[in-house]
């Protein structure tokens, strides 16, 4: 869920934290690709969206320089050039604040954790940017995954509930199934099985 401009800015004007990165430029492609691998993987667990701004210095004065279309489109090209798989879903907007302006750049939680930069993992610790072994970070999110609202279809249906998707459909699914392989017979047996999860 996007912030209101009343949340970005009390964000914006406290310290630095694990959902607040300020950078004084976009000089740095990789740093902020960095920033926003670590605000999509939400090592916390917060649920909430990390903010990157850029024209701010790291005391959180606005530097009053011009945020153009073109600075703009770099920040949100960072989503697409490959680099950060899978791709962030994330916001790019100018911002109002003590009279000058700032880019600010919204990255919800990634629903499929780990999200990787360059085929490194990174996370937030603090008001810094650290990499995660990809081991560890597999770890760490396999709960994330397991248990988020579309996990049944990353995992198959040995962990999926009746109550998670149609009988009927599924019925179609198993009859297809052995009429292709020739196992008619034992059909009416694996649709009897199906019955709907009374939770």
């Amino acid at each position: 869920m996007a912030l209101s401009d009343q949340e970005l800015i009390a964000l914006l004007t406290d310290l630095e934290s694990d959902r607040v990165e300020r950078k004084e430029s976009a000089a740095n492609s990789d740093r902020l690709s960095e920033a926003i691998c670590a605000f999509a993987n939400d090592m916390p667990g917060y649920g909430e969206p990390g903010v990157l701004s850029v024209g701010v210095s790291d005391n959180g004065a606005v530097l009053g320089r011009p945020i153009t279309d073109e600075l703009l489109r770099q920040l949100a090209d960072l989503r697409d050039q490959g680099t950060i798989l899978p791709p962030p879903t994330m916001t790019v907007r100018t911002l109002r604040v003590d009279g000058g302006e700032l880019a600010v750049v919204e990255v919800q939680p990634s629903a499929a954790p780990p999200v990787r930069f360059k085929g490194r993992v990174y996370i937030r610790v603090g008001p810094w940017c650290a990499i995660a072994s990809l081991d560890r970070a597999r770890r760490a999110f396999r709960p994330l995954r397991e248990f988020s609202p579309s996990g049944w279809t990353r995992w198959g249906l040995s962990r999926a509930r009746m109550c998670s998707f149609s009988v009927s459909t599924v019925t179609g699914w198993t009859h297809r199934s052995k009429t292709r392989s020739g196992s008619m017979a034992r059909c009416s047996t694996c649709c009897a099985s199906l019955t709907r999860c009374s939770n």
